[in-house]
């Protein structure tokens, strides 16, 4: 190993071990929030989580003294390797080019003595040509692979995990495009549980399809410290970043659901299809603490219920393009983002689709009503968008975005009357948020906060909304428009200053805000930067021991395989 792959090694792992020994829920894939509660009492909830005795330090070794090692060159000793091969033993890939290579990966395993395919040399091992691999067992790691630079024909999943508590690892695939960029297939695809992948690197997808996606039946993955890099920007909807398909994604409201974890993850120019990057069509996610630099699109909660959103940062740096978060649906709780400098909307609160009546029937506003069909689902149909009803929007911090910061409402009356989003957000918890824009930032923007007024005109005279809770929400450099009967209630237009960090990243310069006990806690270290223990936000309690992960964005030093510079 090269020296600077050496350092870049060590800082990432003494960051690790900051970061897993202050988090006090378990990052292990296996941490599944399956619990249904939400509980949105900042003063006293705690984020609820399954807990597992230990917490996983992601990008630790992924094995330790091996009973067994196979050492293979070729295809035909791999495959006789897998033949022989007992549990707690590692199968070690000579360095090289190995070609039009299609691996299997079966192997007797079990959670105390998982099976290990690696290269001898971490990155040393290149696959190219129209090589796959699949992992088809239970408690098996792949580690150190590096799929590099080829035009595949044959083409399909490149690395799937189709088996439960698999882990891809400290593995890269880099500009693997077939020659036909409309081409659909994954790079990564999940058809498992409790699997993880984690400290990869994955750069240059330009084709099809989302990069990483999941089946609609797996459950309990994790997708954490990995690197997505340069991935271009093409106008065709399905080529998210990570996709999470799942029970909600037909806005079931049922316990059920995909409880995947997103982590600490880099998404750097990583454009795709330019609306979402992350993409949650399924109940009982978390998103948390990741970073956004420069990548078109945002986090889009685009159906499911009961999401979590926590922790991210989304730096936009002006490119167009660029946006913050977007949810549709029930009970999620978006808390503690920090999102800058995006030419689009930080906070969007989409308007419901009225798609059924009380009878489950198809609810036909105006005959010109265009329901979307879907068979196997509840009723039959689903909505265009589901209706943002009890959630929590708080703690979080806007600067310098190129439009609204919270837009509570948005596409509201879209595309009238063939379709009917018409229900306004309500019994929402949107509490103390900090709106900054700087003097000549965003010149042509006046309203921070929007919300548009209500349609009381027949047929939309039926529709009374419970009203949204606000509370504790500062606005600086800007105005608030919502068009309800609650006015500004709940928010202050401030005339208060911020400064620059070396990191890049705006705070309140000290002695700048004092609205009550709530707001000043973006003066302590529970502010949006992150100074918080890893779950919700407490008031009372106690933050000095944070450290540098937590407070700042992540950079490629944090994050992908330990070999890369």
């Amino acid at each position: 190993m090269q020296k600077n792959e050496s350092r870049k090694g060590q800082r990432k792992m003494a960051a690790l071990t900051i970061a897993t020994s202050l988090v006090t829920v378990p990052l292990s894939a296996g941490s599944g929030h399956a619990a249904a509660q939400r509980p949105h009492e900042l003063e006293t909830s705690v984020f609820s989580e399954s807990a597992r005795a230990e917490t996983r330090a992601y990008g630790s070794k992924p094995r330790g003294r091996a009973t067994q090692v196979e050492r293979v060159a070729n295809m035909t000793e791999l495959a006789a390797a897998m033949g022989r091969i007992q549990p707690g033993g590692v199968i070690e890939m000579a360095d090289g080019v190995w070609k039009d290579a299609e691996i299997v990966f079966r192997a007797e395993a079990t959670a105390d003595r998982p099976v290990t395919l690696c290269a001898k040399t971490p990155g040393k091992v290149i696959l190219e040509g129209n090589s796959k691999l699949s992992v088809q067992s239970p408690h098996l790691i792949v580690d150190g692979l590096h799929f590099k630079q080829s035009t595949p024909t044959n083409t399909g999943v490149v690395i799937s995990l189709n088996s439960d508590y698999g882990r891809l690892t400290n593995t890269a695939i880099d500009n693997y495009n077939p020659p036909n960029t409309n081409t659909r297939y994954q790079w990564v695809y999940i058809n498992g549980d409790y699997n993880t992948v984690d400290n990869n690197y994955f750069a240059g997808k330009n084709h099809s399809g989302p990069l990483l996606a999941q089946h609609r039946d797996s459950k309990h993955n994790t997708v954490a410290r990995n690197h997505f890099k340069d991935i271009p920007f093409h106008n065709e909807n399905g080529r998210e970043i990570v996709q999470v398909v799942g029970y909600g994604d037909n806005e079931e409201l049922g316990s059920d659901g995909a409880f995947m974890t997103i982590e600490y993850n880099l998404f750097e120019h990583a454009d795709g299809e330019g609306a979402e990057i992350i993409s949650l069509k399924s109940n009982h996610n978390l998103v948390r603490y990741n970073t956004f630099r420069g990548s078109r699109g945002g986090i889009v909660g685009r159906s499911g219920n009961n999401n979590t959103i926590q922790g991210n940062f989304i730096l936009g740096e002006k490119i167009e393009g660029t946006s913050g978060i977007r949810v549709s649906g029930q009970n999620h709780t978006v808390i503690q983002n920090y999102v800058a400098d995006t030419t689009g909307i930080g906070l969007t609160l989409t308007s419901g689709e009225y798609y059924v009546d009380a009878d489950g029937k198809p609810g036909y506003l105006t005959p010109s009503y265009e329901p979307i069909f879907r068979p196997n689902t509840p009723y039959g149909l689903v909505p265009t968008y589901g209706q943002v009803k009890n959630g929590l929007f708080a703690f979080n911090t806007f600067v310098n975005n190129g439009s609204e910061d919270i837009h509570i409402g948005y596409w509201y009356k879209n595309h009238w009357p063939r379709k009917q989003l018409v229900l306004l957000p309500e019994n929402n918890k949107i509490q103390y948020n900090l709106s900054y824009k700087a003097p000549g930032s965003v010149p042509s923007v006046t309203n921070s906060v929007y919300a548009p007024p209500q349609d009381r005109m027949p047929p939309l005279d039926v529709f009374e909304f419970q009203p949204n809770h606000y509370k504790g929400n500062a606005v600086i450099g800007g105005q608030v428009a919502l068009h309800t009967n609650q006015g500004t209630q709940g928010f202050q237009i401030l005339n208060s200053k911020m400064r620059k960090l070396d990191n890049g990243i705006h705070e309140l310069a000290p002695g700048q805000m004092d609205i009550n006990a709530g707001r000043r806690h973006f003066q302590t270290d529970h502010d949006q930067k992150l100074r918080s223990r890893g779950v919700w936000l407490d008031p009372g309690g106690d933050g000095s021991a944070i450290r540098a992960l937590l407070n700042r964005p992540l950079t490629g030093a944090d994050v992908g395989p330990n070999w890369m510079p």
